[in-house]
């Protein structure tokens, strides 16, 4: 878990000769492996989702539902009886968290510019990088909360934390989020996951070089577009260059363009999918209880048009939520997208009318 913009860390930190790896499993519990034994257990502990180099811890809190620690840079984590539930702060060196017991007292960034929370007026207050508030016509700016965004495997959310951003604040929305995302994980088997990648390969294409979209978008892979805000990161964390690979989707483009294989197209497409099933289970809260063939057809509206544009179909939504899929089969049929994809509105339609029977 972790914040939108990453703390700088301008803390010393004491370095261990061979520090321990601090290996998080996906409840949270954790394990120790000196470095020079993890080699060997390498493939074994492929499944875990991450591997984070502890650093050394500067302060505790114990507070009355768990204890925390704030190590050298910045991040904080929650344990409750001796097991780590959670972490937030930074994940690189760019940016600084720091901490007041178990409550988030300023980030700076790596310009040296600074948010500050003002306890009287209960927003973030802006400061230059020579420490001085920043104003505009006389007038302080200032921001009403900050952005955390969350983090489990595939799954991702952020979240807006208004006024004073806490631990128990974070740990009420992580929670929250982790709820949800153990229910999406019921649904998404990988035998599902397997049978959404074949659909969405059929309904999408599967591109391993990056092309524009009919809507005039860069994309590569399974609808994938580039200029989305995590596009970099994604793209990149495959070792391939971004922005390069954004530059080769035109048509004008003469150099060798950058291609993905089919393991790192599914890679993209895992992340999508697992988001797609988050934000269909938010639109549908019987989602569910829900017939699987009409499960596909949400997952599969929400992964064409994203979740912003489908919660403009309020009959179609209406209908769905009370459970007449035959009757929003027919609010399916009298909407634009029906004459826009072709095929792929009347699998839909027709899975819809499956449900019924």
């Amino acid at each position: 878990m972790g914040s939108d913009r990453r703390p700088l860390d301008k803390q010393d930190a004491v370095k261990d000769p061979e520090p321990s790896l601090n290996i998080l499993d996906i409840y949270g519990g954790d394990k120790s492996y000196a470095p020079s034994d993890l080699f060997k257990r390498s493939k074994a502990l492929d499944f875990l989702p991450k591997i984070e180099i502890g650093n050394p811890i500067v302060s505790t809190a114990n507070t009355d539902y768990g204890q925390i620690k704030v190590d050298s840079a910045g991040k904080a984590s929650l344990s409750i009886n001796d097991r780590q539930v959670f972490s937030y702060g930074p994940s690189d060196s760019k940016e600084k968290f720091v901490w007041s017991g178990d409550r988030l007292e300023s980030i700076t960034f790596a310009d040296g510019t600074a948010l500050k929370y003002n306890a009287n007026s209960q927003k973030w207050q802006t400061y230059n990088e020579v420490g001085m508030p920043i104003a505009v016509n006389g007038k302080v700016q200032t921001v009403n909360g900050h952005n955390a965004t969350f983090s489990d495997g595939a799954f991702q959310r952020t979240v807006a934390i208004d006024g004073e951003v806490t631990m128990k604040k974070l740990y009420d929305q992580f929670t929250q989020f982790k709820q949800d995302t153990d229910k999406a994980k019921a649904f998404l088997t990988p035998e599902q996951r397997e049978n959404l990648f074949k659909m969405e390969t059929l309904n999408e294409s599967s591109e391993n070089c990056a092309y524009y979209c009919s809507k005039g978008y860069p994309t590569v892979g399974i609808g994938f577009m580039l200029e989305r805000p995590d596009a970099r990161a994604k793209i990149e964390g495959l070792g391939v260059d971004y922005d390069l690979m954004v530059k080769s989707a035109s048509k004008n483009y003469k150099g060798p363009k950058p291609e993905l294989s089919d393991e790192q197209i599914k890679v993209l497409f895992d992340g999508d999918i697992a988001q797609t099933v988050m934000e269909a289970r938010a639109i549908y809260p019987n989602f569910d209880s829900m017939p699987k063939s009409a499960q596909i057809v949400a997952v599969d509206l929400t992964f064409n048009m994203g979740a912003g544009k489908l919660q403009e179909f309020s009959t179609f939504n209406g209908l769905m939520r009370n459970g007449n899929f035959d009757a929003a089969a027919g609010a399916l049929e009298r909407t634009a997208y029906y004459d826009q994809v072709g095929d792929r509105a009347k699998r839909n339609v027709a899975a819809l009318r499956q449900s019924t029977k």
